[in-house]
This record gives structure tokens, C-alpha cells and sequence, in this order.
């Protein structure tokens, strides 16, 4: 039986950090295997925004955190953050959906839908009004869109050696919107 746990606390354990990290490594590599979208050098550049000791305090101010759990396994997780990427400055209205992620064997049993359902519900009770995001995957991205997401440019890093650049997202959040989990 699938159990979530949401938390609004900046902080997490050593374990469950290192757990997070193999969960959206697990989730980006069957991605990219499907999608081929990056090298393996780039996609391990990527992946080290979710290494343990970055995701151990999560240093982007977060408001959401949830968490699924098989039989005490994390299956899957997300994360808001407070304020836009990438400075995160937080106003109280806006926040970053900072990732989303589920193992590959638990697709089937519609996490990351329960998962994003419960945090657009916790944001809307928080009185957050916009949500940002991007997409890595262009697969990623037409969901976004058939959720009500509409595009609003271009988001663009540097990690290391690679410069990525992501079509960025926006959703506006009305009560209407709120869903009851």
C-alpha cells in the first residue's frame, strides 16, 4: 500500500537524501532512455543538483515536500519551492516546482499524479497564485501543457562544463483549481 508523507520542513535525513537522489537518477535515466534527449555525461551533470548533500537541506526554500513510500520504499517525490528559478527569491505568491520524480516500476500505479495533486492542492491552501517549472523532457512538456501550464520562455544554467537550457512554464492558481485530496 502506497502512504505519502508531506512535510513543509527544510530538512532531511542523510537516508532519505541518499533515497531521493537514487529516486530522480532512476526516473531521469528511463526518461532519457526513452527520450534520448541528453549524454550520459550531461545527464550525470544534471543529476548532481539532487546529489545527497544538495537535497540533504534543501537549500531552495521549500514550502512542499512529498514523499511516496511502498512498504517504507520511496517510490516517488516532489518539491516546491518558494520564489522563481533560479534565484528563489520568495515573495509569497510564487513558487518553483523543483522536481517531480518515480521510479520507473511504480508508473503504472500513478504516483506522480497523486503526488502533483497533493502539492497544487497544499499550494493553493498556502496562497501561492503561480507555479514555475520546466521541462527537461520534451514529453514532459506536453504534459505540463494539457495540465493548464502555459510557456513563458526560456530557462537557462550552467552546471560544469554544460549550459542547459529548458522551455519554462507557468500555471496560474485560482481557488477553482484546488483539488481536494
Amino acid at each position: 500500500m502506497i502512504e505519502y508523507l508531506l512535510t513543509t520542513s527544510p530538512v532531511l535525513g542523510r537516508d532519505l537524501a541518499e533515497e531521493v537522489h537514487n529516486v530522480v537518477k532512476s526516473s531521469l535515466d528511463d526518461a532519457n532512455k526513452r527520450q534520448n534527449a541528453f549524454s550520459q555525461r550531461e545527464l550525470e551533470t544534471y543529476l548532481s543538483m539532487y546529489s545527497p548533500d544538495e537535497i540533504s537541506v534543501l537549500k531552495k526554500n521549500p514550502v512542499i515536500s512529498v514523499f511516496a513510500f511502498d512498504n517504507g520504499v520511496l517510490a516517488g517525490n516532489g518539491f516546491l519551492a518558494h520564489g522563481k528559478f533560479p534565484d528563489f527569491a520568495a515573495n509569497g505568491i510564487d513558487a518553483f516546482l523543483y522536481g517531480m520524480y518515480v521510479r520507473p516500476e511504480y508508473k503504472k500505479h500513478l504516483l506522480g499524479k497523486k503526488i502533483y495533486d497533493i502539492i497544487i492542492e497544499r499550494a493553493g491552501n498556502c496562497g501561492i497564485r503561480t507555479i514555475d517549472a520546466f521541462s527537461i523532457f520534451e514529453k514532459n512538456l506536453k504534459h505540463y501543457l494539457s495540465l493548464g501550464y502555459r510557456k513563458t520562455g526560456e530557462v537557462e544554467f550552467t552546471i560544469g562544463d554544460f549550459k542547459f537550457s529548458f522551455p519554462r512554464v507557468e500555471l496560474s492558481l485560482n481557488p477553482a483549481q484546488t483539488i481536494a485530496v
